[in-house]
């Protein structure tokens, strides 16, 4: 079970992409969007990556579902563009995702970094 009563609830829209596949030439494909419930909120900050590389974020995004690192989201219904990179400046990549369970275990946190 996910709380989010600290954030104001998840009453904003999200379009996911999760990825389904990579052809021979490294083009990524995607299954259909969907829309899903989230707070998303936009700030920049450094995140390291597992080999150490400091790379900016452009938004955090609360969910009340685990999302995949690699797959894309979008604030808003863009679900009729089946490529997120065909909305470049609407689309980012997950680029990490985070679970925290709160002091007594009865609540998770789910984050999304973008």
């Amino acid at each position: 079970m996910t709380s989010l009563f600290l954030f104001g609830g998840f009453t904003q829209q999200a379009t996911y992409w999760q990825q389904n596949g990579v052809d021979g030439y490294g083009k990524r494909y995607f299954l259909t969007p969907t829309l899903i419930s989230v707070r998303w909120e936009d700030a920049t900050d450094l995140i390291v990556q597992k080999m150490g590389e400091e790379i900016p974020s452009k938004a955090t995004v609360y969910t009340q579902q685990e999302l995949t690192v690699g797959d894309f989201l979008a604030l808003g219904n863009f679900t009729t563009q089946s490529d997120p990179f065909q909305l470049p400046e609407n689309a980012f990549e997950i680029l990490q995702f985070l679970s925290t369970p709160s002091v007594l275990g009865y609540n998770t946190l789910l984050r999304a970094i973008l």
